[in-house]
Parts: C-alpha cells; structure tokens; sequence
C-alpha cells in the first residue's frame, strides 16, 4: 500500500536576530502526490480509463467513487450501481497495482465519456467543454434545515483537529462534512480539495448515507466551481470555506440554491448567497 506521507532529509534555514541566518539538516515529512487512473468496467467489456488523477493516497476506493459521483456516471443517491472496487495493476509490481482502480458497474449504466488529460491536484472541471455545459441540469435545493452559526464556527476547529497529515507535512487541503451541532463525520485530507471532497462523497456513497439534509461541508482552503457542483451533486446545500469563493462558485450557488460562506474563522464569516439557511442566536 502506498503512503500518504514521504520521509526526506532537507536542509533548513533560519534567520537569527543580529541578522545573520544558519542552516541545519533536519528529517522531513512531505505529502505524497501520485497518480491514480480510475477505470470503469461493465457488462464483460474490457475496462475503460475514465481519468486520471493527481492525488495523495489513501481512501482511494472512495475517491473513485466519489470521482464517478461529480463526473456525473453515477447517481449519488442510486445505491446499486456499483458491484465490485479493486485495485488493478497491469505490471505486477506493487508501485503501479496501488495506482489502478477498476469499478465494476451494473450493466444498464451508459458507458462514460473517457478523459484525455491528465487531472491535477489542482484541478476540477479540466476537459469540461464550456461552464454553460456545467449548468445545464441544475436543480434548485430547497433550504429545509437551518444551521447555527455558532456551531459553524466551531467546525473549524474540530476539523483543523482531524486534519493529521496536514499536521506533520502542511501540504494538503481537508474536506468534512459536520452535523448540526458542528461535530465533524467524516473528514479527509488530499492534496486535491476536489479529491478530498470526492473522497468523502465516495465514502458516504459506499456507506448508503444519502441524507444530506441535516450535514454541511467544510473545505480547508477557496471554494472554486466546481466544489459546488460537487455540492449539487450530493444535494449539499451549506458549503463552509475558510478562504475565499470565486466568482462563478457564487453564481452556481445562487443559482443552485447552496449557501456559501467563505472567509469563516475566529472572527466570523462572509455569506454568499442563500443567508436563509443560517441561524443567529443572541
């Protein structure tokens, strides 16, 4: 199994008072960035590659499933899609067999549309033709439940707490879903926030958790597009992000009905869009 994790010796300077600066050897700790090619099978057909991805492993069944929910192959509320989750190396050495995974489908599944570049870690809708593509099909959440914001704010923390690589290497973002009362559920960590998010997804997926109503999601870092399009795709419709949103991220979620805050931390929050869904108290 690969390690999300990687041990190297670096040399590392400090400046001093007097300013002067002086260098020492230490052992480090640095993420892992590897790629991950995620194919889909069905019926008896030869697997089909659908992407590649740049990710730091670990969870990689979930990303794969995850990937497969915001590519839209599959439905995140359709349980029985999925038969079968391996790994699938083509040269037997145990480096490539961990970077393969095959997804065996149910066979009345169309046969998905393969990606002809190379996913970063960086990188979530690369290869999509047009944005206008992305907002075909958008349906409009419905606001339901509230959220306190006072429970909001005390994500942040729970989740920076869980965020264990991050801890030793300082070079992955985190994704997490949280409860009402600002608990975090489930929280995973990649050098990817799309992969961190599809990482979760795919584990909610492959646990048969398709209620979103009463969770919203935490992102380490900007909220981009196409983290709520992933948000649509799993009917999510609070999306918390300690950094800043983009533009079209607040468009889609306006237009999308998900309520987006940005810039969350110890002294507050900005709101986006939808403020309907979030609850103050004095």
């Amino acid at each position: 199994m690969r390690h999300s994790t990687d041990k190297r010796w670096i040399d590392v300077i400090r400046y001093q008072d007097d300013g002067s600066s002086i260098m020492r050897r230490k052992e480090d700790q640095i993420a892992t960035e590897e790629p991950l090619e995620i194919r889909v099978q069905i019926r008896e057909d030869e697997a089909q590659s659908v992407g590649t991805l740049m990710r730091t492993p670990g969870n990689d069944f979930e990303l794969a499933i995850g990937f497969l929910v915001s590519e839209g192959i599959i439905e995140f509320s359709e349980s029985n899609l999925v038969r079968t989750i391996r790994y699938c190396g083509i040269d037997g050495t145990a480096e490539q067999d961990y970077n393969i995974v095959t997804v065996r489908l149910n066979d009345e599944v169309p046969l998905p549309r393969s990606r002809e570049t190379l996913i970063s870690s960086s990188c979530g809708i690369c290869g999509t033709e047009t944005i206008d593509q992305l907002m075909q099909g958008v349906e409009k959440l419905q606001v339901g439940k509230t959220f306190e914001v006072r429970a909001i704010a005390e994500s942040l923390t729970a989740v920076r707490r869980r965020q264990k690589i991050f801890e030793v290497t300082g070079g992955v973002h985190a994704f997490a879903i949280c409860d009402r009362d600002g608990r975090p559920i489930e929280v995973r960590e990649d050098v990817g926030r799309h992969n961190a998010f599809d990482k979760v997804v795919g584990s909610r997926y492959l646990s048969g958790e398709f209620d979103s109503s009463e969770i919203f999601g935490v992102v380490s870092g900007r909220i981009a597009f196409e983290l709520v399009q992933k948000s649509i795709r799993c009917g999510l419709g609070l999306l918390v992000g300690v950094g800043a949103p983009t533009n079209l991220a607040v468009q889609l979620a306006n237009d999308a009905g998900i309520t987006l805050l940005g810039f969350a931390g110890g002294n507050g929050m900005n709101v986006y869009s939808h403020k309907e869904r979030i609850e103050i108290r004095s």
